[in-house]
């Protein structure tokens, strides 16, 4: 008994060998036969989700990207997204350039945590962006998340948010009710 073992290492595609096998037989000193075998290529793949919900790549402004609704103008806000490797090999970032964030108010929106540089397969890391509106209109970005994932190189999705004007009073624990009336008024 003997025992063949196939490494398709990183190169996919079918894999032809000869085996060949001396015998003491005189009919047949050697008996040759031949193993075929297809390898399925290595790759990183990404998936990119926020509590619980994937986000797709390449996709317009939809509900769930909708991340910072009604947030008080000049307050800080960090929305944090999972990146999972789905795939079998390592998932590689270039950690300070494999996030970009597009936007007519860019300055509104930062990135706060980078993903770690090496993913294993069936592992995550994250990354958080912030969020400061500056005004009460809808405000968007695209992010870009660059890695080595073999379909989407260039994750892309869009987030949102929309300013509104808080309390400008320090505490609304003072207001007080007198003869019907709001103290101090707004």
């Amino acid at each position: 008994m003997f025992e063949i073992r196939f490494n398709a290492g990183t190169i996919a595609g079918e894999k032809t060998v000869y085996v060949a096998i001396e015998s003491n037989d005189t009919n047949i000193p050697i008996y040759g036969f031949i193993i075929k075998t297809e390898s399925l290529d290595a790759y990183a793949q990404i998936s990119v989700e926020r509590n619980g919900m994937i986000i797709n790549s390449n996709t317009g402004l939809v509900n769930y990207n909708d991340f910072f609704n009604r947030m008080v103008i000049g307050k800080q806000y960090v929305a944090t997204f999972t990146v999972i490797n789905t795939g079998s090999m390592n998932l590689e970032f270039n950690n300070n350039e494999s996030i970009s964030i597009t936007s007519s108010n860019a300055s509104c929106f930062s990135i706060l945590e980078y993903p770690h540089e090496t993913v294993v397969p069936n592992a995550t890391t994250s990354f958080s962006i912030g969020f400061i509106p500056n005004s009460t209109e809808n405000i968007s970005a695209k992010i870009v998340l660059s890695s080595n994932s073999r379909e989407n190189k260039d994750y892309t999705f869009v987030i949102q948010g929309t300013g509104i004007i808080g309390n400008t009073d320090s505490s609304l624990a003072s207001l007080t009710v007198d003869e019907g009336i709001l103290v101090p008024a707004f």
